[in-house]
């Protein structure tokens, strides 16, 4: 999804990023999370951007 608006991120995140941006929700079954994480940090490694994991 591209996030426009201004403070979005940081309000959720707690982070600020250069606008536009954008986010990718990656969600896995309990036992896939370490084929979901590698996913992410894989779209990262090419792409750039960050990996929040949720708690």
């Amino acid at each position: 999804m591209r996030i426009d608006v201004p403070g979005e991120v940081e309000r959720l995140l707690h982070t600020t990023v250069p606008l536009p941006t954008w986010w990718i929700d990656i969600r896995a079954a309990l036992n896939a999370t370490a084929i979901a994480l590698h996913c992410a940090e894989e779209l990262v490694s090419r792409h750039g951007g960050t990996v929040w994991r949720a708690s």
